[in-house]
């Protein structure tokens, strides 16, 4: 029996630059050199201690790990987060829950302002989450843009 051989070339074939989540894989340092909007989303808790304040903790592709405060004065809440190298970020968040049973929230946030690297960020979008209101805790996700 005779064996035949096969060969094959393998090309390669050159691939576009896109601005996506994975490829800030770095958090806000990769966020300088992306001179456009950017997705900025991400998850976490806000876990209430009383009726207008709430300790938040979450990881986002722009941030990482975040942790900070939720300081509600009637229908917008101030938000102060910190990444790991205590890098702020200042949001107004505005929305409302529904009644029932499992309250959900549904909002929208506006970056106010930034320190250190979150300096002259801006950004807006959507908060969406559900109310436990056995823990007093609020799961919640976050979807919007981040320009630097």
């Amino acid at each position: 029996m005779a064996v035949r051989t096969v060969r094959r070339r393998l090309g390669f074939e050159g691939l576009e630059q896109r601005e996506t989540p994975s490829s800030m894989g770095g958090g806000i340092t990769e966020l300088a050199k992306h001179p456009k909007a950017v997705a900025f989303k991400g998850a976490g808790n806000a876990v209430y201690s009383s009726q207008t304040t709430a300790a938040v903790t979450g990881r986002a592709n722009v941030l990482g790990n975040f942790n900070g405060e939720f300081t509600a004065t009637s229908a917008t809440t101030t938000s102060v987060v910190l990444d790991s190298g205590n890098n702020q970020l200042d949001l107004t968040v505005t929305g409302s829950y529904s009644k029932g049973k499992t309250p959900h929230f549904r909002g929208t946030f506006v970056i106010d302002s930034g320190t250190n690297q979150f300096a002259g960020v801006t950004g807006s979008g959507k908060v969406a989450g559900t109310l436990n209101t056995m823990t007093d805790t609020l799961k919640f996700s976050i979807n919007g843009k981040i320009t630097p």
